[in-house]
């Protein structure tokens, strides 16, 4: 594969004040590490799920107030951290074996 082709497996969009995930992080099969915390995200688009290979995501300190039960599709999840967001309640994590890290303080 031409490596300007490439995709990266780590996105850090940390303090951008961005209100939506960019299309670019939904489109890449291969990213693995999502760094998106101190912006203003309020939800996340129904694409997001589809990106199986996540194992860290980081959106704490967003605008959060709801996450779709379908986050149960990220099965190779290892570490997700929602501190500092709207949650009142989320939806259940039973399907993500892997996960060792759950910050949601």
């Amino acid at each position: 594969m031409n490596s300007q082709n490439t995709k990266p497996e780590y996105v850090d969009i940390s303090g951008q004040l961005l209100k939506t995930l960019p299309s670019s992080c939904l489109s890449n099969p291969d990213l693995k590490s999502l760094q998106a915390s101190q912006n203003l995200i309020k939800s996340l688009p129904s694409g997001f799920f589809e990106c199986s290979s996540l194992e860290i995501i980081d959106l704490g300190e967003n605008k959060l107030n709801h996450l779709p039960a379908n986050i149960q599709k990220l099965s190779n999840i290892k570490e997700l951290i929602l501190y500092d967001n709207l949650l009142t309640e989320l939806p259940s994590l039973k399907k993500a074996t892997q996960l060792k890290d759950y910050h949601k303080g």
